[in-house]
């Protein structure tokens, strides 16, 4: 069997032994969509002795009546072969055959019509389309969804999505991450896979990435059969499907650098990249500042005030996934500036070598004074350490 005849079996909506009371398609006893079916049996060369063997044909038929097969100009395909002809036509049990022959090549590519007399004598058409290229979907329009089995987070080292669409296979799949068509290599694999042949056979497409490959992936699946049908026949169908593969931000340090100004920046960094980073006062609004990078980003949080507390937290920046990547939350309590001042002058003494000194202290939060509670602490004797130099 051909490769397409384990593919339409692999498709088959319905095992049908006889057939029904409204026309239907059947190829190899199967079932095929009505209107809906494009056929691509298998073309090779067999020489000239293999003309004589009929190597696919489809049967269009119901429970009582024979109808005809034509092709897309209305000319009927007629009864019988001979060693020139490619598709004919063989009648048997209520059953019209549309054969060809193996080893044809030419007047096989096209549109074939299934014309069958319903009970008030209206021919009641069905349609299929042949082709000679060695492939086959629906002329439906695609419906593609994603599965992502680590849902969006590509936290282990190589994870698979699936672009799956429903209602039959498709002729093209194309993926792309970042705008850029993905090639077979180190990093990607792609396969195919008809999962079931349910009412609407499951066609599912599995790119396994390698090395946490964040990004945009696309997955566009299509039925180009433009250049083979009639113009006004069919337009090409597809569908396309979007979906942002983030990391979860990991490895959150925060920086608080030496400064003298009521003002400070706060460096935050963490390993991902395309994520907003969100910080907020112990009371007061969250404040959020986006940031695009590479694999580890360096970021600067201006103007944080002094004796505040900050809870920072750097959150995934993407419509598409379904939940928050949110990495960890670090707090900060950034302390105030505290000016202790003496002079010279401050300091006295008495007879009895007795001494006081007169120390002032302030503290600054965003230019606003605030009380300051002064402790003394006593030292060991300088003159001592001095006398011992």
């Amino acid at each position: 069997m051909s490769l397409e005849g384990v593919l339409v079996r692999a498709i088959a909506l319905l095992l049908v032994r006889s057939c029904q009371a409204l026309p239907q398609f059947i190829h190899e006893g199967h079932f095929l969509s009505n209107n809906s079916f494009i056929y691509y049996p298998d073309i090779g060369d067999y020489g000239d002795r293999a003309l004589k063997c009929v190597t696919d044909s489809v049967n269009c038929c119901n429970n009582s009546t024979v109808g005809g097969w034509r092709d897309e100009s209305g000319r009927p395909v007629y009864q019988g072969a001979d060693g020139t002809t490619c598709l004919y036509v063989t009648r048997g049990d209520g059953v019209i055959s549309l054969n060809r022959k193996r080893g044809c090549t030419d007047h096989t590519s096209g549109l074939w019509r299934c014309d069958i007399p319903d009970s008030s004598g209206e021919s009641q058409s069905l349609y299929i389309y042949i082709s000679n290229r060695r492939a086959y979907g629906q002329l439906v329009l695609l419906s593609v969804n994603f599965t992502l089995h680590t849902e969006l987070r590509a936290s282990v080292p190589e994870f698979t999505i699936s672009c799956r669409t429903h209602g039959g296979p498709a002729t093209t799949v194309q993926w792309t991450v970042n705008g850029v068509p993905v090639q077979e290599n180190r990093y990607y694999e792609t396969s195919q896979l008809i999962l079931d042949t349910s009412l609407n056979s499951v066609y599912d497409t599995r790119l396994r990435v390698k090395g946490r490959k964040c990004g945009t992936y696309n997955c566009t699946i299509s039925n180009n059969i433009r250049d083979y049908l009639p113009e006004a026949s069919i337009d090409e169908v597809n569908g396309s499907k979007t979906i942002i593969v983030a990391r979860e931000p990991t490895n959150l340090t925060t920086v608080i650098p030496e400064s003298n100004s009521t003002h400070v920046n706060i460096t935050v960094s963490w390993e991902s990249q395309d994520y907003v980073v969100y910080y907020q006062p112990k009371e007061g609004p969250v404040i959020s500042d986006r940031v695009s990078g590479g694999e580890t980003d360096t970021h600067s949080l201006d103007g944080l005030q002094r004796g505040v507390t900050y809870y920072i937290s750097i959150v995934a920046l993407s419509p598409h996934l379904p939940s928050p990547l949110v990495g960890p939350i670090t707090v900060i309590a950034n302390p105030p500036l505290i000016y202790v001042e003496t002079s010279p002058e401050s300091l006295t003494t008495s007879p009895n070598n007795q001494f006081s000194v007169n120390c002032t202290a302030r503290a600054e939060v965003d230019g606003q004074s605030i009380p300051v509670d002064i402790e003394w602490i006593r030292l060991p004797s300088l003159l001592h350490l001095v006398h011992l130099n």
